[in-house]
């Protein structure tokens, strides 16, 4: 459908907490048909890191959810995340692709975090601005992001 809990995370560590009348106003198609199933609350919580990997929801028939079933899936979802990036680098496709490659990230993190690094220290900001630089970068030069970091590392390159 294109639309829901999945596809309207803002991309940082925010949890998204919909209940009652509020599905169908926020996702006109979705909204309606999980209500059909007896669903009255959403919750959808990205793991870590955070807007990579998808999200961990959970679904209510009663059109709430609790601050303590809020903060419990947070914490799985976290946990879910870093048990994910430990065994991800090992793991392949039926393709022999990397795991990591279908969430967007790649078997060699370490380059891509010390550019980020890197490039945080020189423009004076967050680590996770400097990483999303580093991926506007990729994107906008149609290379993989380890390539843009490799640059940065090895080549001086200069985001800021």
């Amino acid at each position: 459908m294109g639309e829901g809990p999945v596809h309207a995370l803002p991309g940082d560590d925010t949890p998204i907490r919909v209940t009652g009348p509020a599905l169908a106003d926020r996702w006109p198609r979705y909204g309606p048909a999980v209500t059909e199933l007896g669903v009255q609350a959403v919750l959808a919580v990205p793991p870590l890191p955070t807007g990579s990997l998808g999200a961990l929801c959970a679904y209510n028939r009663q059109p709430a959810i609790s601050d303590d079933a809020a903060a419990a899936a947070g914490r799985i979802a976290a946990a879910l995340g870093r048990a994910l990036l430990q065994v991800a680098p090992y793991l392949r496709d039926t393709n022999g692709d990397p795991a990591l490659w279908h969430f967007g990230l790649t078997d060699d993190q370490a380059v891509v975090h010390q550019a980020a690094g890197m490039v945080s220290v020189h423009s004076h900001w967050s680590v996770n601005d400097a990483l999303a630089l580093l991926r506007a970068r990729a994107f906008a030069s149609g290379q993989p992001v380890e390539q843009v970091a490799l640059a940065v590392v090895r080549d001086g390159l200069r985001l800021d």
